[in-house]
Parts: structure tokens; sequence; C-alpha cells
């Protein structure tokens, strides 16, 4: 596919680039074509490995993009510097809502950055950074910084040499914020997308652990909101009942 036909169009589908080993001057391409383009709202660069320099070239281009919802930049060996390059695009930019940095190399200066830039930004609401090199003090800058901001709804660390208690405390806020998400709203999708995120928690704890404080302390600090939530569930369903007949049932939404 021509990367400069496909980036100017003005019909675009959600555009993929997987895996082709795209070079700089590519890069660069993309990257200017992100400032002028108004159609395109989903690109993927899985697996190009751009490194710092293709992922700094293609925050330049967020900055000035009006359009893009979703960026997905999986594996492709960004670290400390290309995470710093897209803290500053967040603050610059207006409509990006997903950020996927899973599986590249951001450690605790990256994660520092990118923790910065989230009281000043307010569209993003899903930031995964699965399998990197963050550890608790760059966890740490971003559970401070989060609860600075009011969008975020996802937020990944899976995969990180993070202990057990700071990923907890980071859970802990995001489940705490969907929970107060599903109270003012009461709505269907706020019930799963709290179910999903639970379950996805559930799955990510399901390892042996030998430790018995470890156990304590994991499920002291991240498992108490979904206590709470389960309470909340049987008292929203009492309320649903009352008002109508025909609100979804909880027990069937989080099927």
């Amino acid at each position: 596919m021509n990367i400069a036909f496909a980036l100017y169009s003005r019909s675009l589908f959600p555009l993929s680039f997987c895996s082709h080993r795209i070079t700089t001057t590519r890069v660069r391409t993309i990257a200017e074509a992100l400032k002028v383009n108004i159609h395109l709202t989903v690109l993927c660069l899985l697996s190009n490995h751009i490194g710092d320099v293709g992922a700094c070239l293609i925050a330049e281009g967020l900055k000035e993009n009006h359009s893009l919802d979703v960026i997905d930049l999986y594996d492709n060996d960004i670290g400390d510097s290309g995470a710093q390059a897209f803290a500053e695009a967040l603050k610059a930019n207006k409509c990006l809502t997903v950020l996927g940095l899973q599986c590249n190399m951001i450690g605790c200066n990256g994660a520092t950055a990118l923790a910065s830039s989230l009281p000043i930004n307010v569209h993003l609401t899903d930031l995964d950074l699965c399998n990197n090199n963050i550890r608790d003090d760059g966890a740490r800058s971003l559970i401070r910084h989060l609860k600075q901001n009011a969008t975020i709804e996802h937020m990944d660390l899976f995969g990180n040499a993070v202990s057990v208690g700071v990923y907890g405390q980071l859970q802990t806020v995001i489940l705490d914020r969907i929970l107060r998400t599903a109270e003012r709203k009461q709505t269907y999708e706020s019930h799963c997308a709290f179910v999903l995120g639970l379950r996805r928690l559930e799955w990510q704890h399901a390892v042996p652990i030998v430790d018995p404080m470890v156990v304590e302390e994991m499920l002291q600090s991240t498992l108490q909101p979904a206590v709470r939530y389960v309470a909340r569930c049987a008292e929203l369903q009492e309320n649903a009942k009352a008002e109508t007949s025909e609100t979804p049932r909880v027990d069937q939404q989080i099927v």
C-alpha cells in the first residue's frame, strides 16, 4: 500500500501497517500526514520497531492532529524518550482517546513523563502500558497523577516490574472510578465495563503466590472495590425493580 496515498485519502477506514518494519522516512511521512489529515480515526503500527526516533516523529504529528481516536504502537522498541515525546503530545492533543504502548521498553522516566500529562489531558480514556520496564516509582507517579485526571477509565501495567501492592493501588483507583460512574449513570454499559475490568483483574492475579503476606496485601489493596461493587449491584438491582420492569436486570448484565 502507498502510505502517502492512504494517509492523504479523504475516505479512510482504520489504517493498519503491521509488521512492515517501516523506515524512518516512511514514519516521517505518516507524521506529516497526521498534521493535516482530518478523516483518519484509527492507526495501527504494530510491530514495526520504529524506536524512539519514530515515536518522536509520530508524537509531533499528534500535536497537530484533530481526528485520530486510536493509535496502537504495540511492540515498537519505544523507550523513555519516545514516551516523553508522547507525554508532550498528550498535553496538546484534543482528540486521542486510546494510546497503546504495550510491549515496548518504557521505564520509570517515561512513565513519570506520561503521568505528568494526565492532569492536563481531558480526552484520553485508555492508556495501555503492559509489558514495559516500569517499576514501582513510575507506577506511583502514574497513580498520583491519575487522581487528578477525570477521563481515564483504563490503565494497564500488567507485565511490568511493579509490586503487587502498588499494582493493587492502581486497580483500586480505576475500579473505584468505574464504580462511581456506575452509581452515577446506572447504565448497562457501565456495569459491563466494570465487570470486564474485574474479570481481567482476576485473570491477572490467577498465578500461584506462595508468600501468604503477599496474598493478604493483594486482597486488601486490590479486591475491596470488587466486594463493594457486588454489594452495590444487589442494591441497584432492587432499585431497578422498583423503578421499572423494563430496566435490564443486573444479574443478566454481568453474565
